[in-house]
C-alpha cells in the first residue's frame, strides 16, 4: 500500500487544483450548486455521510500501524482499486451556538447489552459550533447511540468558494467543539464516530478509523468510539464527471476498518455502521454488497418517497439483510410483506435504523427532499406542498400538521416493520422541540 500512497496524494492535489480553478466560476451555477437552500457553512453541520474530519488527522500514520499500512494487501478487499458508491448524502446542518456538552464519559462496556441493543433510537449530533445543542435530548437517555458527523469545509460548491474566500480574508474562526476523539455522548450512550473516505488516502482512512476506535482516544482522556460509520463523503469535488472513480468509496472505507479489526488495531467489538438512501437506491443490491463487507447495521436518509422506500425495504427483505427489532408492544402489519420475507427480517445481519428528519415546517421539508436528492419525486414535492398549504392557514395549521407529519411516520415504519431503530435528526430550536415533545407523550419509542 506504500506504494500506492504517492499516486493518491498525487490524484488528491489535482483534483484539490481542479476544484479551486472550477469554484469561481461554478460557485454561482445552480446545476453545481447541489443543496443550495443550506445557508450555513458545512462546519456547523452535521450528517450521515460526510466529508474530510473537522479535525485534521495526523500527517504521519501512527508507529503502531507502519507495519500494517506496508503490508500486502488483503484478501478482503482492500487493494488499491476505487469502488464508487452512490449512496451517500450529507445530512442537516444547525444554526450556530450552544453550550458544551456533557463531560466525556465512556460508553457501554465491550460486550455488555449495549453492544447488542433491541429498539435501538439514535441521535444526530452537532459538531463546530453546534456541538453540546443536543443537551436537553441526551439528557432524556431516550437514545442509545450518538452519531458524530465527519464533514469538510462545505458541502456545496458556493459555500466551498465561499469559505476559500473568507480562509484569505480573514483568521480562521474558532471552533468550540473538542476534537473528535473526546467528542463525548451521555453516560451509557454508544459513541458513533463517521470515517468518510471523500478525498482521503488509504492511509489518512487508517489514521481516522485508528484515532476514533483505537486506545489512543482514551489514553488522552478522551472517549474511545463504539461504532465507526463508515461513508464516502460530500465534498464537492466528488460531484466533478468521473471523478468518483479516482477516490475511494463507503466500500472502501468499511474494508480498511474492517481490515483494522480483524488484525487487532482496533477492539473486535467495535461495529461498523453504513448509511443508505431508499428514496435513490434502486433496490438493496449496495446494501447486500456492505452486509457481505463487514456492516452491522445501516442509517438511513428519512423516507420522503414512501413508496420507494417500501421497494427498497422489501427488496432488503427479500435479500435476507434485515434483523428485525421492533420496540415492546409493536408489530408490523400482515399485509406489509409475505410470510416468508417477513421471517427474513428478522434473521438477516443488518439492523436497519430509518432517518427521521422530526420536520419542523415547509422550509424544513423542502431542506430535507433537496438533501435527499429526491428532488425529482413527486411524493417528495407533495410533503412540502402540503406543509405550504397547511402554513397558509396560519401558525396553529401549521402545528397541528408538522406534529401529525411526524407522529405519522413513526407510525408508518413501525407499521411496516423489518425496522431496529430511528434515527432522529433534529434541525434548529423547533426541531428539538418537537422530539421532546414525541418522547414525552411516547409517540417516539425510546430505546429498550
Amino acid at each position: 500500500m506504500l506504494s500506492q500512497a504517492p499516486a493518491a496524494l498525487g490524484s488528491r492535489w489535482l483534483l484539490h487544483s481542479v476544484a479551486a480553478a472550477a469554484a469561481s466560476s461554478v460557485a454561482a451555477s445552480p446545476a453545481c450548486a447541489g443543496l443550495a437552500s443550506r445557508r450555513s457553512g458545512a462546519a456547523s453541520s452535521r450528517g450521515l455521510a460526510a466529508g474530510p474530519a473537522a479535525t485534521a488527522a495526523p500527517s504521519s500514520l501512527p508507529p503502531h500501524l507502519r507495519n500494517l499500512h506496508s503490508s500486502p494487501s488483503s484478501s478482503n478487499g482492500s487493494s488499491g482499486a476505487v469502488t464508487p458508491d452512490p449512496s451517500s448524502a450529507a445530512i442537516a446542518g444547525t444554526p450556530p451556538g450552544g453550550d458544551p456538552g456533557p463531560a466525556a464519559t465512556p460508553g457501554p462496556a465491550r460486550g455488555e447489552p449495549g453492544t447488542s441493543p433491541g429498539w435501538t433510537l439514535t441521535l444526530e449530533r452537532g459538531i463546530g459550533k453546534s456541538y453540546g445543542m443536543e443537551a436537553e435530548l441526551q439528557a432524556t437517555a431516550a437514545f442509545r447511540a450518538e452519531v458524530f458527523p465527519d464533514l469538510p469545509i462545505a458541502t456545496t460548491w458556493q459555500n466551498w468558494a465561499k469559505a476559500i474566500r473568507s480562509s484569505l480574508t480573514s483568521p480562521p474562526a474558532e471552533d468550540p467543539s473538542p476534537p473528535f476523539t473526546h467528542y463525548a455522548t451521555w453516560p451509557g450512550s454508544q459513541k458513533v464516530i463517521t470515517v468518510a473516505a471523500n478525498l482521503r488516502s488509504p492511509l489518512e482512512i487508517e489514521q481516522r478509523v485508528a484515532a476514533a476506535a483505537g486506545d489512543g482516544a482514551e489514553a488522552a482522556g478522551g472517549q474511545r468510539a463504539d461504532v465507526l460509520l463508515c461513508v464516502s463523503g460530500s465534498h464537492p469535488v466528488r460531484t466533478l464527471p468521473g471523478v468518483a472513480s479516482l477516490l475511494r468509496s463507503s466500500l472502501d472505507t468499511l474494508r480498511i476498518a474492517d481490515r483494522l479489526r480483524a488484525r487487532g488495531y482496533i477492539p473486535p467489538s467495535t461495529q461498523l455502521w453504513v448509511v443508505a438512501n431508499p428514496n435513490t437506491e434502486r433496490g438493496a443490491g449496495l446494501l447486500e454488497r456492505k452486509a457481505e463487507l463487514g456492516a452491522d447495521a445501516v442509517l438511513t436518509q428519512p423516507p420522503l418517497d414512501w413508496m420507494a422506500y417500501l421497494a427498497w425495504l422489501e427488496d432488503a427483505r427479500r435479500r435476507g439483510l434485515l434483523k428485525e427489532q421492533l420496540p415492546p408492544g409493536s408489530s408490523h402489519s400482515a399485509s406489509s410483506s409475505s410470510s416468508s420475507s417477513s421471517s427474513s427480517s428478522s434473521s438477516g445481519p443488518l439492523r436497519l435504523i430509518v432517518g427521521h428528519p422530526m420536520a419542523s415546517s415547509a422550509a424544513n421539508l423542502s431542506f430535507w427532499v433537496s438533501l435527499a436528492g429526491c428532488g425529482g419525486s413527486a411524493a417528495a414535492r407533495q410533503l412540502v406542498a402540503d406543509a405550504m398549504r397547511a402554513e397558509a392557514g396560519g401558525k396553529e395549521a401549521a402545528a397541528a400538521h408538522t406534529a401529525s407529519y411526524n407522529n405519522k411516520l413513526v407510525e408508518q415504519v413501525l407499521a411496516h416493520g423489518g425496522v431496529a431503530g430511528l434515527h432522529v435528526m433534529p434541525i434548529g430550536k423547533a426541531s428539538k422541540a418537537l422530539a421532546l415533545r414525541m418522547l414525552a407523550d411516547g409517540s417516539l419509542p425510546p430505546s429498550v
